[in-house]
């Protein structure tokens, strides 16, 4: 601020003394003029003023810049931050006071570390002395409003899942449960695809939260009254809530040991079996690795060994059994494990006592206002917007140009950030960091394996570079950034979340909204092309599509004939082919890739080694012709279908043959080929027809993970492979080795069938008469019948919730759920576990109806495995499901879609 707001004279202050001489000589008072010029409203002697407007240098608005004016000039040794006093709704705040070149002037920061609210500095009378021998007079600041914390506040990226905040301040996680990490209160193995609020079973008061966090296979979340729940995995006891738990399945009450004060929490933070708690008095408390006394217990760590001048701590990262800590006036402290320099003390040495970093190779001591712990390093930004990084630099992760380790901070290089633009918040993951600029852009470096960069590029990066926006909406920016080893996420401005880098399951990206159907583009496609027919995966995620003039494409991180870094699908490797390389029919298995050629030969490509699933002894990187030196009639195929393990067709002749298998646990696995036999099969084999009474040729077989059924030309099933779960359709107790023929007492009419499907543990058909059978395992309600029973019968599927008159056109079994076009409207319904409805819960044991959204035409025909796939009568493909970007990583971020965040 120029000293002409000060007088209507603007003489030109060459220093205090001659200021005042100035205004003397003039015969003008300053306290006259400033109080004219209407800085000050009141006789007070000191005024503090936010910087708002156009000197704003902040979009994120957590980040308050004030400007303490005084009448007269202060002795500077008399102002630091301890002087101003903090009041207000928001919690853990940062201040840091710094002179300007006017002994009338000092900056003032205040930095929102952990919740949102109101700020308010008030400076005490007689705080400050001015050079004149007098004190000032009481004064205090105007009302700022600061609209979010500048730090991880909603989003808790775990390992195979993620919690957050809702709109609503509840707490939802999604994705795999088996380790009680999604807090729902179930420990065996399953998968939440959308948000599923939490047990609230334990948690009291309003049920409000203000933040989430996670680590590996954990999560916390804080409550609007200032109490801390954890779940998940406890295997260091980190929870809190005591000893001897190995898994917390729902949000639980973490306890306080050695308390001082209040027995709230204002802000908490998550690492590697630790947890770490800052107390409404600012003290700091953990558990776990990290704990001052392994009691299960969030400990209070004692912090006297560096001076009463550390003030409250206000903000805390938790990093691989290290610790850092900041200071409610800027400084930070660490201790734990070092053999990386992670407490940045100028040493390798463990340290069980915090301690300060060492600055000297610095030109001062720089006053913090944010910082961040990856696995083995911290990075932490400076009041005055520069970042400095220390610990391990294996991968770039420090930002200032090398890989080398350091045990003193470092500054980060500017990188891609332009001259004016600085820091203001920062975050790391295990070998990456993030910075979040003053203008709301995001700049990270490190590890990059998984597009940390957000631009697209996959190398390594050694200095901060920008993340792309394009993405985001005009006029907005970027807020917040969460990160967990290959997943970034970022909130902007309007409070949307954009993600990229790996989903690692499904469940971590959602690109749509929940279970609407999209359209799987054909961008790929020559002119006038579309999607003929689409297969995929049993357990994964991954398509093979077939386009209208047969040609064969392949979509799906980890699928055969794949790359990491195939975003779109792409054609399959047809080069070793000698006849047509045109396809009529593809399959996609979990090991491998079918296809049926236009000349009726079937090429397979794949892993051969282990499974043998791509009909050969050895792994093909292109589609090649089977071996049918095994084959007993003609060597042409008509039909295929992929299991897990196993694959198997039917020749031209009728004749059903099975190949693959598992090299483990063959008597599971490998009864599936049907042959009498648990022997691996590398060509395709006859299936064993000898004991089948009526007509031996098949028209089709369908293959689940461990079982088989086949569909006779005279529309009779018989099925074979394992019996758990009746998955063979007979109550046979284990394995049963040839084909058996299906069990159908439980049917009323009709005994024939038009058509079966299955994968995994059960399956499903329509009868000659038109009816809906299901058979084999229903723990999760796959059978259709309102019923968790299994059955080694069909049953017939419930038609009381048809929108319209059953009128069944097509029914499959998928790995978790069954669907089918079952009514007069050609609608899809779907049942089972994780059924793609967005349902809460995601099971039901009757047919659900399918939101075909606006979809172009009707639907002809459908398949599945993770996702559900309609093909409609307009040519178009619609995937209905959890990622419908088949588990591929995201480059630049994208719009996710988690329920009511």
């Amino acid at each position: 601020m120029s000293m002409g707001l000060f007088c209507t004279c603007r003489t030109h202050l060459y220093g205090a003394i001659l200021f005042f001489i100035s205004f003397w000589l003039m015969g003008c008072t300053l306290s006259a003029s400033l109080t004219s010029e209407g800085v000050f409203s009141s006789p007070q002697d000191i005024q503090i003023v936010e910087q708002a407007g156009t000197q704003s240098f902040s979009k994120l608005d957590s980040f308050k810049k004030f400007k303490l004016i005084s009448q007269k000039p202060i002795e500077a040794s008399t102002l630091d931050a301890s002087d101003l006093i903090q009041s207000g709704t928001a919690k853990g705040l940062v201040i840091v006071v710094e002179p300007s070149d006017s002994p009338l002037e000092y900056d003032v920061f205040v930095s929102v570390s952990s919740q949102e609210g109101t700020v308010v500095l008030e400076l005490q009378e007689g705080a400050v002395d001015f050079q004149d021998g007098t004190q000032n007079t009481a004064t205090q600041s105007e009302v700022s409003v600061s609209t979010f914390a500048s730090k991880q506040s909603r989003l808790a990226l775990g390992e195979e899942y993620l919690c957050y905040v809702d709109k609503d301040k509840k707490i939802r996680c999604q994705g795999s449960y088996y380790g009680g990490q999604t807090g729902i209160g179930d420990s065996s193995y399953g998968e939440m695809y959308t948000g599923q609020l939490v047990n609230t079973s334990l948690i009291t008061g309003s049920g409000n939260f203000v933040k989430a966090s996670g680590a590996s296979y954990s999560s916390c979340a804080l409550s609007q009254e200032g109490l801390l729940y954890c779940w998940g995995d406890n295997y260091a006891d980190e929870l809190g809530v005591g000893t001897g738990t190995i898994e917390v399945l729902q949000p639980t009450p973490a306890l306080m040991t050695n308390v001082t004060g209040e027995a709230k929490f204002v802000d908490f933070a998550m690492g590697y079996e630790s947890v770490c708690a800052i107390s409404a008095a600012g003290d700091l408390y953990c558990s776990g690795a990290v704990s001052p006394a392994f009691l299960g217990l969030l400990t209070k760590v004692d912090l006297a060994g560096l001076g009463a001048s550390l003030g409250k701590v206000v903000q805390v990262a938790v990093g691989e059994g290290f610790v850092c800590g900041l200071s409610e006036y800027g400084k930070v402290f660490c201790w734990g494990k070092n053999d990386l320099g992670q407490l940045g003390n100028g040493t390798l040495v463990d340290s069980a006592l915090p301690v300060s970093p060492d600055y000297s190779g610095l030109s001062g001591v720089p006053k913090f206002i944010h910082l961040a712990s990856g696995g083995s390093h911290v990075c932490a930004v400076a009041v005055e917007g520069q970042m400095y990084c220390w610990g391990a630099n294996a991968h770039g992760q420090l930002g200032d140009g090398t890989k080398t380790d350091r045990s003193t901070p470092v500054l980060v290089a500017n990188g891609a950030l332009p001259v004016n633009e600085k820091f203001q918040a920062v975050t790391a993951s295990h070998e990456g960091s993030c910075g979040t600029s003053a203008q709301g852009q995001i700049y990270c470096f490190g590890q990059n394996w998984h597009f940390l960069s957000g631009n697209g590029s996959s190398a390594e990066i050694l200095t901060p570079t920008l993340v792309d926006n394009s993405n985001l909406p005009g006029g907005v920016n970027f807020r917040e950034v969460f990160m967990h080893e290959g997943r970034t996420c970022a909130s902007s401005s309007e409070n949307k979340l954009y993600c990229w880098g790996s989903p690692y399951n499904e469940a971590s990206f959602r690109d749509h909204e929940a279970f609407a159907p999209v359209e799987i583009s054909t961008e790929v496609l020559p002119s006038g092309q579309y999607w003929a027919d689409v297969s995929s995966a049993e357990l994964e995620l991954g398509l093979v599509l077939r386009s209208s003039d047969g040609t064969a494409y392949v979509w799906g991180r980890g699928r055969p004939g794949t790359t990491d870094t195939d975003f779109v699908p792409k054609p399959l490797d047809t080069s070793t082919m000698s006849g047509s390389t045109k396809f009529k029919k593809l399959a996609m298995g979990n090991w491998a890739i079918c296809g049926i050629s236009n000349d009726d030969i079937l090429h397979c490509m794949g892993n051969g080694t282990s499974v043998g699933q791509g009909g050969t002894a050895t792994s093909q990187a292109t589609l090649d012709p089977v071996d049918t030196t095994g084959m007993t009639g003609a060597t042409t195929f008509a039909d295929v279908d992929m299991g897990k393990y196993t694959a198997c067709g039917v020749a031209t002749d009728g004749v059903g043959y099975c190949w693959g298998g598992a090299g483990f646990s063959p008597s599971l696995y490998n009864s599936i080929l049907g042959n009498g036999s648990s022997t691996i099969r590398y060509r395709p084999h006859p299936v064993n027809v000898t004991a089948i009474p009526g007509s031996k040729l098949f028209t089709k077989i369908v293959a689940g993970e461990y079982h088989a059924c086949g569909l006779m030309t005279d529309q009779k099933v018989y099925c074979w492979g394992n019996s758990v779960y009746s998955r063979s359709g007979h109550s046979s107790a284990f394995s049963v080795y040839t084909p058996q023929a299906l069990d159908t007492s439980g049917m009323t009419g009709s005994t024939l069938f038009a058509d079966i499907h299955g994968d995994d543990e059960s399956f499903c058909g329509i009868s000659t008469d038109g009816i809906t059978y299901c058979w084999g395992d229903s723990s999760g309600g796959q059978l259709g019948n309102n019923s968790l029973v299994t059955s080694n019968t069909p049953v017939p599927v419930s038609v009381a919730g048809l929108a319209s008159a059953p009128a069944p056109l097509m029914v499959k079994s998928f790995a978790r759920f069954s669907c089918g076009i079952l009514d007069s409207a050609i609608n899809i319904y779907c049942w089972g576990e994780s059924v793609p409805a967005g349902l809460s819960p995601a099971t039901s044991a009757v047919p659900v109806l399918i939101n075909k959204g606006s979809m172009a035409g009707t639907p002809v025909s459908i398949t599945g495995g993770k996702n559900l796939y309609v093909k409609t009568s307009a040519n178009k493909i619609y995937c209905i499901g959890r990622d419908c970007n088949q588990g591929v990583e995201r480059i630049i971020p994208t719009r996710q879609y988690f329920e009511n965040y």
